[in-house]
């Protein structure tokens, strides 16, 4: 993919998130390089599901990517 590519601004953009991620040590210092805050930068790799790496996640939750542990499930009051 190539600034000029016939492509959308949010492919392009999301390219250039994952590249910059890929070449920064942390989140912390890819949020600072593409000038944005490090939630921002959360929320898009959140809604285009992609690894504290850059890579597509792929059918993996987000929460075990990010280290958290996954919430318990509501339990299922009994029937009668």
């Amino acid at each position: 993919m190539n600034v000029g590519d016939l492509i959308s601004l949010e492919e392009l953009e999301r390219e250039h998130i994952r590249q910059v991620i890929a070449k920064t040590k942390n989140l912390g210092e890819a949020s600072r390089v593409l000038g944005i805050d490090a939630a921002t930068l959360y929320r898009k790799r959140k809604r285009w599901r992609m690894a504290k790496d850059g890579r597509d996640m792929d059918g993996q939750d987000m929460a075990a990517s990010e280290g958290e542990a996954e919430p318990e499930p509501e339990p299922v009051p009994p029937t009668m």
